[in-house]
């Protein structure tokens, strides 16, 4: 099985005080540590790359490579700045100060694909991003001697799944995707449930479980974010957790 990950990210380091999120960092460590742990799937650190403050042609030549290698499986991360484009009805993720890449470039890049967008989807209008940068806008384990075994398991579920895309949101369309020192609201939600599953769990199951969290902690303060997905309505799903003796938990 040929598998790639790509994590994406844009801090906001050249925006000042106000634009940077300091998670971010963290954000793209946690994602990396968590595939390369058995649980995750035993990835092997070179079938990970991670991309950070590159320009827009850079980032679209590494995902026609993407697709050009015909990977059985595709899991892509962007965490950094973002919003909801009204008009082209999808997210745009900031890359740099000055350039942004819709949601749709992610498409299609393998049959099997989990993506997570980790951003704001604060409605934007799409007249004012055809004059200027998006960002003005946007400112305000060490893997175990047995990862073999996990590996192999992760696969097998895997290739036993339908083909499938599954897209994962932080935010709903119209809501903010709050930032905290430790690492996006979203994310360290995510990766818990999946670090702390006791059974396998797949990637919807996860998503779903960091959903109600973040929602009930954000409802909490009156700052309501509430994470999304768009995926096919199907009897299995791709895996997030993998813990051995626990398959007969996988949907």
């Amino acid at each position: 099985m040929k598998r790639k990950a790509l994590l994406v990210s844009y801090s906001g380091w050249d925006l000042g005080q106000p634009g940077r999120l300091k998670g971010v960092s963290r954000d793209i460590a946690r994602y990396r540590k968590y595939l390369m742990s058995n649980r995750g799937g035993a990835w092997f650190p070179g079938e990970i790359e991670v991309i950070a403050d590159k320009n827009l042609e850079e980032i679209i030549e590494k995902l026609e490579q993407i697709k050009g290698e015909r990977n059985n499986l595709v899991f892509t991360v962007y965490t950094g700045h973002g919003a909801y484009h009204e008009n082209k009805n999808c997210r745009v993720l900031a890359i740099n100060k000055s350039e942004y890449i819709f949601e749709e470039e992610f498409l299609e890049l393998a049959d099997r694909q989990i993506s997570i967008f980790d951003s704001c989807s604060n409605i934007t209008f799409p007249a004012y991003h055809e004059e200027g940068p998006l960002m003005d806008e946007l400112i305000l384990e060490k893997v175990a001697t047995d990862s073999k075994r996990y590996r192999k398991a992760y696969e097998e579920i895997c290739m036993a799944c339908p083909p499938q895309s599954l897209f994962f949101y932080a935010a709903s369309k119209g809501h903010t995707a709050y930032d905290t020192p430790d690492g996006s609201l979203y994310t360290n939600y995510l990766v818990n449930r999946l670090e702390e599953s006791k059974t396998c769990m797949d990637i919807v199951e996860a998503h779903e479980n960091a959903w109600h969290d973040v929602f009930i902690e954000t409802m909490l303060t009156g700052k309501i974010q509430m994470p999304s997905m768009s995926v096919p309505e199907q009897e299995s799903y791709l895996p997030g957790a993998i813990v051995l003796g626990g398959y007969n938990n996988m949907r």
